[in-house]
């Protein structure tokens, strides 16, 4: 499970920093958040080992997209590689940790499984809606970067 998915990861990720400069990074944070959150409703609501699988393959490819379109943006409002920046990403990939804790020990709230990843399902997708809802886009014009989704290749 865990080669496979980090080869979709590896394969992915040229196309979705392509996607990054040709559509934005608010659609690609939005999306990478719905993206998980209804693949942890899929394992809520089927828990066997395909559904399991096809979910890590899923988050293989929305976390990195998540943090690349995150951490993109910090850099078009703050700068490339400015103190600030720096600060800002750090402060954001401590929040995401904190979440990631958070949604670990969901667990001790529910006596079943099930419902703890149901949870953690819903929490995501409500954080995509925050995000559809509050986050603006920092590309300023993104038909200008085009150029990036042609020339695309994971190797």
């Amino acid at each position: 499970v865990g080669t496979a998915a980090t080869l979709v990861g590896f394969l992915a990720t040229p196309y979705i920093n392509g996607l990054l400069d040709a559509r934005g990074r608010r659609p690609a944070i939005v999306l990478s958040l719905a993206m998980t959150g209804l693949g942890r409703l899929l394992v809520a609501s089927k828990p066997c080992l395909p559904t399991f699988f096809l979910y890590i393959l899923v988050v293989s490819v929305s976390l990195p997209a998540f943090f690349d379109a995150s951490g993109a943006a910090l850099g078009d409002i703050f700068g490339r590689g400015t103190p600030e920046r720096d600060e800002k990403e750090l402060l954001a990939s401590r929040f995401s940790f904190l979440c990631i804790i958070a949604g670990s020990f969901m667990s001790i709230l529910f006596a079943e499984p099930r419902a703890a990843m149901a949870a953690s399902g819903l929490l995501q997708l409500v954080s995509a809606a925050v995000a559809l809802w509050w986050v603006r886009e920092t590309l300023v014009d993104p038909k200008t970067m085009d150029w990036s989704l042609r020339n695309l290749s994971p190797l």
